[in-house]
């Protein structure tokens, strides 16, 4: 799956004399700019469906590479011209109904107040179910505070206006 493929044009304003001081302690610029081009990025992912005990159970394992081309990035595989941001998951599922979902991403090395280097990732669950054209989906990121970032918690719904195979 390609994003932005023809790229996106951002403009944006801030007060830079209200972030100055934390951008001075975590040793990060200012921007300058207030013009931003986002580049196009890249989705590779494979998956592998099986069904057990008469098409009742189903186990769905996934890998995905998230590739940005804007540089480098603080992901696991990185270079000047493109950065690979891996994801692995897994859903089990009875009847095609009820849902349960593992999954892992967004490995980064985080550097400490001390110059020390830290690697992090972030591990997520979900829980979803279908009835009939509706779907809604659960999912908690960051499970056990792996990563720099806060956890979410992320409730989505789905309906289809198809018929339901």
């Amino acid at each position: 799956m390609l994003y932005d493929i023809t790229g996106t044009f951002n403009a944006w304003s801030h007060n830079a004399s209200l972030v100055a001081d934390v951008y001075t302690q975590t040793g990060n610029r200012i921007p300058e700019n207030s013009i931003e081009l986002t580049l196009p990025r890249a989705s590779l992912g494979v998956g592998r469906l099986v069904r057990f005990w008469d098409h009742k159970i189903g186990v769905l394992a996934t890998a995905d590479l998230m590739m940005t081309f804007d540089g480098k990035r603080n992901v696991l595989l990185k270079s000047s011209l493109v950065s690979v941001d891996p994801s692995v998951g897994i859903e089990l599922d009875y009847l095609r109904t009820v849902f349960v979902r593992l999954g892992a991403g967004d490995v980064q090395d985080v550097k400490n107040f001390d110059g020390n280097t830290y690697r992090t990732y972030q591990p997520n669950f979900g829980l979803g179910v279908r009835i009939n054209q509706v779907v809604l989906d659960y999912a908690l990121t960051d499970i056990g505070d792996q990563s720099a970032s806060l956890y979410s918690h992320v409730f989505s719904l789905k309906v289809s206006f198809g018929e339901h195979k």
